[in-house]
């Protein structure tokens, strides 16, 4: 079994953070090691379906991504909602389709969900360890529906992250990118598994404020959000990226808790 060493969570963004944004790519589905702006793509399918995702920690708003998952629901990262540092995070706001200040819906929530055990493993040892990555997972109802009823189909297999399939990370970084257009990254081999439902991939790498948005699995002719993107290695841009599978636990939280 392959361990990293020295990983982080894709950590959510400070909004101050202002950097340059790359070239926007042609309107076809290419593999990208590095995330590159998909902006162009982002009102056709399933790029639709992802947002930027603000939410209050501490004196702090903060940016992270998310899928729109069921019709008022939203499938995250757990540590976007829940951090040791300030517990709970309050004031949470999903943009559907944001790009530079205009967005195709907004949604605020009105629950909060993490997988069972997310938070205990967090205090008990810290959210970088593969125990914490194997359960960082989680899910916003919202008020209100933020697209119009329609949602990202999904599964429950590990198949679909083997590398037979075409897969993508999409997400709003802030660490090169200025966390206000689309971005997208794809592996060019498949994934291993780490520990548990926690998987890594060294052929492509995320950053930070991609964190909870969704690895997409394109299966006969359909995509489906397979896992969320959860770390990568610290103080390293770009060379590799982990993700949590939804499994059996993510299943039951989806049908169970969202809505």
């Amino acid at each position: 079994m392959k361990t990293p060493n020295k990983l982080e969570p894709v950590r959510s963004i400070l909004l101050t953070a202002v950097m340059i944004c790359g070239p926007i790519p042609a309107d076809r589905a290419a593999t990208q090691t590095a995330p590159t702006s998909v902006a162009s793509l982002r009102n056709t399918s399933p790029y639709n379906t992802v947002g930027r995702i603000t939410i209050r920690h501490g004196d702090h708003f903060r940016l992270s991504s998310g899928t729109v998952i069921k019709p008022h629901s939203i499938l995250t990262a757990g540590h976007n909602l829940y951090r040791q540092e300030t517990g709970w995070g309050t004031s949470v706001v999903f943009q559907r389709s944001y790009h530079d200040g205009y967005y195709a819906s907004s949604a605020s929530a009105s629950k909060l969900f993490i997988l069972a055990g997310y938070s205990t493993a967090v205090k008990k040892g810290s959210a970088t360890t593969n125990n914490s990555f194997s359960l960082d997972t989680g899910g916003i109802v919202c008020f209100s529906r933020p697209m119009n009823g329609d949602h990202a189909r999904w599964r429950q297999t590990k198949k679909l992250l083997n590398g037979s399939t075409y897969n993508m990370s999409l997400g709003y970084g802030g660490e090169v990118h200025n966390g206000l257009r689309l971005l997208r990254s794809a592996p060019t081999k498949g994934y291993y598994v780490v520990w548990k439902r926690y998987y890594r991939n060294a052929t492509y790498g995320l950053e930070g404020g991609m964190s909870g948005g969704p690895v997409f699995a394109r299966s006969k002719g359909k995509w489906y959000v397979c896992a969320v993107n959860v770390s990568k290695p610290r103080g390293v841009l770009h060379s590799g990226a982990g993700v949590r599978l939804i499994g059996a636990d993510t299943s039951k939280l989806i049908k169970n808790n969202l809505r």
